[in-house]
C-alpha cells in the first residue's frame, strides 16, 4: 500500500496492490486457466494497472490474458434471470458478487487429479451458489468440507459451528479426466462486508 504522502498508511487516494494466487495441484497438464476475482469493497480498480506475472496487460477483453468486469443480473422478456458481465463500478457493503473462474485443457492428453483453490477476498462474505463439488476452508486451507462440518474457535476460545463470514476459502477437486479441448465453469457468490 502507498498513501498519497508516500507512507503505508490506507488513506483516501491511497494506491493498494492486490494480488490474486491460484494454486493447482495433481498430475495432467492445465492451460488456459482463467481465474476471476472481486474489487474490494471501499475501493475502485485503478483503469490500465492489470498485469499478469508483471507484464502489462489491457483492461478489454482482447488477445491478451486479462479482462477487468463486474457481475450484474438482468431478466429477460421472458422472467428469466441471467448474470452477466459489465463494466466495472465501485462496490458497496451488501452487493452481490459472482466469482466465475472458467478452465480448459488446452493439452494433447487428458488431464486428471487436479484441485482449483481460491481464497475469499477478506471484503467479501462467502454466499454459496457454489458449483457442485465445491468445498469450504474457515481456517486458511487447512480443514475443508461443507460449511455445516467446519467448526471454528469462538471469541471464548471454545469451538463453535463455522458460519458463512468464517470462510477464508473455496476449492474444488476435479475427479475424473478432463479430455483435451473440453474446459468448465466454477462458480460461487458473495457479499460485499
Amino acid at each position: 500500500m502507498l498513501d498519497a504522502f508516500g507512507g503505508t498508511r490506507a488513506l483516501p487516494g491511497s494506491t493498494v496492490t492486490y494480488r490474486l494466487t491460484a494454486e493447482l495441484t495433481g498430475s495432467g497438464s492445465l492451460s488456459g486457466l482463467r481465474l476471476a476475482d472481486t474489487v474490494p469493497a471501499g475501493t475502485t480498480y485503478q483503469p490500465g494497472s492489470l498485469t499478469l506475472c508483471g507484464a502489462a496487460l489491457t483492461d478489454a477483453a482482447d488477445a491478451d490474458a486479462g479482462v477487468v468486469a463486474n457481475a450484474r443480473d438482468v431478466v429477460d422478456a421472458s422472467g428469466r434471470r441471467e448474470t452477466v458481465l459489465q463494466p466495472p463500478r465501485t462496490v458497496t457493503p451488501g452487493d452481490r458478487l459472482v466469482f466465475v473462474l472458467d478452465y480448459r485443457n488446452e493439452g494433447a492428453t487428458p488431464a486428471t487429479g487436479f484441485t482449483v483453490t481460491n481464497p475469499i477476498p477478506a471484503a467479501v462474505l462467502y454466499a454459496d451458489g457454489a458449483s457442485p463439488g465445491a468445498q469450504v476452508s474457515a481456517d486458511g486451507g487447512k480443514v475443508w468440507g461443507a460449511l455445516a462440518s467446519l467448526t471454528v474457535r469462538g471469541a471464548d476460545g471454545k469451538p463453535r459451528a463455522a458460519v458463512a463470514s468464517d470462510v477464508t476459502h473455496i476449492r474444488w477437486a476435479l475427479a475424473g479426466a478432463l479430455p483435451a479441448g473440453s474446459g468448465g465453469k466454477l462458480r460461487f457468490g458473495g457479499i460485499v462486508r
